[in-house]
């Protein structure tokens, strides 16, 4: 029996909405449209802002059109689609697949049906309607500002420990409701929308963070929630960064006082320093009279910590040793489909000649699909985490 049938990938910079849908439908050539009952037909679709005064209108459309057994998507800043970028101008993207043997189960949760953090599995394998021994994968697109999306990462851990997640915050918007969440024929300008997987389907995601370490790796000794106060035992945060700036060229200067960022391992065992274990977070602010340091994230005496300066260069670098890398790997078991949230700070990967050459020598066949997102969602270790200035490329195998 066949293990999938179909992934596509289509895009359209159409400004006449009308038009925009019938040139995706064009694209996808589903003139011998498939009638077994047995396959789930699936559109996951990426918005531009320019549709704005539309997107009430775009699931009834594409259902018409394309009958999708299941629809999801969001707005986007910009939208990626048959691995190209649409930024800056109309765009609307489809990632379109047709399964055979494959469980999708859509679900959309706001915050008035959010479980709390502390409740047990039970109560969300009920609220979700995912059974946890089946799901092999979860992808989440959220609102970042009518959603408390931290909250909903943890009950999938909690629930769902061996799936893997991936997904980004939703953009477009500059506020609450500005937004737009697709789900089958409802739109939505609040919450979070995704899909469960079952069967044979996985995940695999490389991420580019876009920062590099600078100084060395150092022990959180005396901390408080989110306030680090002592580094080793008898080092003040603020002190290092001081002795950093000191120490580095005009280069490094201007990356300290402009882009400076806290990794955090997240291995909870503190087995690993690897660079992929950092969790990157933005520093909040510190106080000259102690010394301290506040990060945007919960800080635990006994973490490693170390940091970061975010860096153009280094992104470059970094996603061309990521591709190539993987080159050989992706060549031998080349990915059904990509999904790509890339952050609105970060570089347009897939317009950057080198970058897309990197690319299209690793994948070239595989429909690329996604949008600009205000923050991407995947996991470092066995946690799952909102990230920032990332570009995550999740893969889907079968």
């Amino acid at each position: 029996m066949e293990k999938h049938l179909m992934w596509k990938s289509v895009v359209s910079e159409k400004e006449n909405l009308t038009e925009a849908i019938e040139d995706l439908y064009v694209q996808l050539d589903l003139k011998n449209d498939n009638k077994d009952p047995r396959i789930q037909k699936l559109c996951i679709i990426f918005v531009s802002s320019h549709h704005e005064k539309n997107y009430y209108k775009i699931p009834n459309l594409i259902m018409e059109k394309i009958s999708p057994n299941i629809l999801i998507g969001c707005s986007g800043n910009g939208v990626i689609g048959n691995g190209i970028e649409i930024d800056g101008k109309p765009g609307i993207s489809i990632a379109y697949a047709e399964l055979l043997d494959e469980k999708i189960q859509p679900f959309y949760i706001d915050n008035a049906n959010l479980p709390n953090s502390d409740d047990p599995p039970n109560v969300w394998e009920k609220t979700l309607g995912i059974e946890p021994n089946k799901c092999k994968a979860i992808l989440l697109l959220s609102d970042p500002f009518s959603f408390n999306t931290d909250i909903l990462l943890s009950g999938l851990d909690y629930t769902y420990p061996n799936a893997n997640k991936s997904g980004g915050l939703i953009s477009g918007g500059k506020k609450y409701g500005d937004n737009a969440i697709f789900y089958n024929q409802k739109v939505f300008n609040n919450g979070a929308v995704g899909l469960s997987f079952s069967g044979n389907i996985k995940f695999e995601t490389i991420v580019s963070k876009g920062c590099k370490p600078i100084g060395d790796p150092m022990i959180v000794t005396k901390c408080e929630d989110n306030v680090i106060m002592e580094l080793d035992h008898d080092k003040k945060p603020l002190e290092i960064i001081e002795d950093l700036y000191e120490k580095n060229d005009p280069r490094e200067k201007y990356l300290i006082r402009n882009s400076l960022r806290m990794g955090i391992i997240m291995d909870r065992f503190g087995n690993s320093h690897e660079k992929d274990n950092y969790l990157i977070r933005n520093i909040i602010g510190g106080s000259k009279i102690d010394g301290c340091l506040e990060v945007g994230e919960l800080i635990n005496e006994g973490q490693i910590v170390q940091f970061h300066v975010k860096d153009s260069e280094t992104a470059n670098e970094e996603f061309h040793h990521l591709m190539e890398n993987s080159h050989e790997k992706l060549l031998n078991n080349s990915p059904e489909s990509i999904l790509v949230f890339s952050c609105l700070s970060r570089d347009n990967y897939l317009s950057n000649t080198k970058q897309k050459n990197n690319i299209n020598q690793s994948v070239s066949k595989v429909p690329i699909t996604g949008f600009f997102s205000n923050g991407e969602i995947n996991q470092i270790g066995d946690q799952t985490f909102l990230n920032g200035y990332t570009s995550s490329f999740t893969l889907l195998r079968l």
